[in-house]
């Protein structure tokens, strides 16, 4: 039987399967929640792709894609590809999710020290995905068209 968390508890568990309490552990778990709830969970048919520095601390977005998407390692439907950037695709039934977070996310948490980095992480947590990720909702390269849906607040902006 799979464990669901509640909201209260999902960043603890994280947390505790981690190993710590990070940013980019959160930024994990935001990223995988808004993949979640836009293309419908399923850890066996979502794929993840991550594109990040191949060293913590911005490696570790790949556990929290990991804890809250149930795309893994071990199913081999994540897989992390070296780079400067931080961003991540999350593709399914024809389409994907593209996410990075926002150059000033980036920019705070490169700065912090000590206790920061934990004060942080929890902002983070609470924030909206609008306050901490670019991302956009497009067909999948398989089944491409001339449609593009950017995500924006609440509303959807469909290109042509």
């Amino acid at each position: 039987m799979v464990k669901t968390y509640r909201k209260s508890e999902l960043l603890e568990a994280a947390s505790a399967f981690h190993g710590h309490l990070g940013p980019y552990l959160v930024l994990g778990l935001k990223a995988g929640e808004l993949a979640n709830k836009i293309m419908g969970k399923d850890p066996f048919k979502m794929r993840a792709e991550v594109f990040c520095p191949p060293k913590p601390p911005q490696s570790c977005i790949l556990d929290g894609i990991q804890f809250s998407t149930g795309c893994t390692m071990g199913k081999g439907n994540i897989t992390m590809h070296s780079s400067e950037g931080v961003k991540v695709i999350f593709t399914k039934k024809g389409r994907s999710l593209e996410i990075s977070p926002k150059k000033v996310i980036v920019e705070q948490i490169s700065s912090l020290k000590g206790d920061a980095i934990e004060d942080m992480s929890r902002k983070i947590y609470g924030d909206l995905v609008e306050e901490i990720f670019d991302y956009v909702l497009k067909p999948s390269e398989t089944h491409k068209t001339n449609e593009t849906v950017h995500l924006a607040g609440r509303g959807l902006k469909v290109s042509r």
